[in-house]
């Protein structure tokens, strides 16, 4: 629920010409949801559309019914200032 404070911390101009940064954040979520469904849930809370698949791994899981990812992505152009 943290993700929006992703907003604007990278200068587009420092990164022009390269692929954003590599970011790792870990969650819980369903275990009924896909990775399809954990990059719309990213994409919302970044307000922002991901230029490429996120890579999706489980840790473990939680409960019968929760699991533990951990999601990485290209930081997204959208979103440096």
């Amino acid at each position: 629920s943290f993700l929006d404070a992703f907003h604007g911390h990278l200068r587009g101009k420092a990164w022009q010409g390269r692929p954003g940064p590599l970011i790792h954040v870990y969650t819980f979520v369903d275990v009924n949801i896909d990775a399809h469904g954990i990059r719309e849930l990213i994409e919302a809370k970044l307000d922002t559309k991901l230029t490429e698949e996120p890579e999706v791994h489980s840790v473990r899981m939680i409960s019968p019914k929760e699991q533990m990812v951990c999601v990485s992505f290209r930081y997204p152009e959208a979103l440096m200032r």
